[in-house]
């Protein structure tokens, strides 16, 4: 605890909430529902994701898997495959194991305690906080980069920024404002008010309800809650081999410890294999036409930046090579149909881009 004036944390809280009814966001398709399972799908999707980029992907994951049942019951490529283009796939893996848990468990039905709420896979303390918030109108906190920022910015003097420790205040700090009445409005307010007032750089101050009382803004000390310079990604080359025949290309499934698990991918070779390409499918009795770079490409990761080689190559029997280890051949048009990352789908519309230019 932090000894904070109980008026200064009435103050605040009345200021969000009241903001957050004539000001804030009212009709995102997750705030029209108290299902705990619709709840937890958007809390978990919005994680480092932006909510215009969530949106369709929410309404096309709901109607694909409407309840924690068909989700539990759904095999994981047809999950991944919903999913496929929103990243972080470690995410949906964890939708699923723990829609799993609560089929097995809890007889479909979304537990109500937070105890069992955090104990499943991919859901935190904040996550947890959130969905009791909003499905069950219970007192909790949350503690996400908006509110973060919104609270570390208007308490600084309070807090000890950037100590070891500061996570624990935080927590705390946000425990302790949490209203006891209006809870829904309040904690909506203030991811409101992080996300499109309090935003990172250049916060619109003028428009918050909180600047009368704010340590930050009082100071000019905006940049007080920004995340440190990140250290430099690591940069690898990925040398992709993107066998093409008609309409049908080879993709691979992606092993359990590469970047992409479970997903498809184009398969890959070495440099040195790179340079005996021609040899080596003549070896493996591959009847092959032009082989031809694509233009490099760059996809970058939370901690990783991948330079991408790609190289077409035009497979000219007229029976299908054999195929490579964990791979098929799928036609083009039935691509939506199985689970792809982004970048893939970047190298097949250079595919086509060269085809249609012609």
């Amino acid at each position: 605890m932090l000894g904070l004036d109980e008026s200064i944390k009435d103050w605040f809280a009345s200021q969000v909430s009241v903001w957050q009814l004539k000001n804030g966001r009212h009709d995102l398709p997750w705030q029209k529902t108290r299902d705990p399972y619709k709840i937890w799908v958007s809390e978990v999707m919005l994680q480092q994701t932006q909510v215009k980029t969530v949106i369709p992907y929410y309404l096309k994951f709901l109607k694909k898997f409407p309840s924690i049942r068909s989700l539990a019951e759904a095999d994981l490529d047809s999950v991944l495959v919903i999913w496929s283009g929103l990243g972080y796939y470690s995410r949906a893996r964890n939708l699923h194991q723990a829609a799993r848990t609560i089929n097995t468990r809890y007889s479909g039905r979304f537990p109500s305690d937070f105890e069992s709420i955090v104990g499943l896979r991919g859901i935190g303390k904040s996550t947890a906080g959130a969905i009791l918030v909003f499905a069950f109108n219970e007192r909790f906190s949350i503690l996400d980069a908006n509110v973060k920022r919104v609270v570390t910015r208007f308490f600084y003097n309070v807090l000890d920024v950037g100590a070891t420790h500061s996570i624990n205040q935080l927590w705390s700090l946000v425990d302790d404002l949490v209203p006891s009445e209006g809870i829904v409005e309040y904690t909506q307010g203030l991811m409101d008010l992080g996300a499109g007032i309090c935003k990172p750089s250049a916060p619109i101050c003028e428009l918050c309800p909180l600047n009368k009382h704010c340590y930050a803004y009082a100071r000019g000390l905006f940049d007080v809650n920004q995340k440190p310079k990140s250290r430099q990604k690591s940069v690898v080359t990925k040398n992709y081999l993107v066998f093409k025949r008609g309409a049908h290309i080879i993709l691979q499934k992606g092993s359990s410890s590469g970047i992409w698990p479970d997903l498809l991918n184009f398969p890959e070779c070495t440099n040195d294999q790179l340079i005996k390409l021609p040899f080596l499918l003549q070896q493996n009795k591959f009847q092959f036409g032009e082989i031809s770079q694509l233009p490099a490409l760059t996809h970058e990761l939370t901690h990783l930046k991948i330079a991408i080689r790609a190289f077409l190559i035009e497979i000219s029997s007229s029976r299908r090579p054999r195929l490579i280890n964990n791979s098929a051949w799928i036609h083009m048009s039935d691509l939506d149909n199985h689970p792809i990352p982004k970048v893939v789908r970047k190298i097949i519309a250079l595919v086509a881009r060269r085809k249609s230019s012609v």
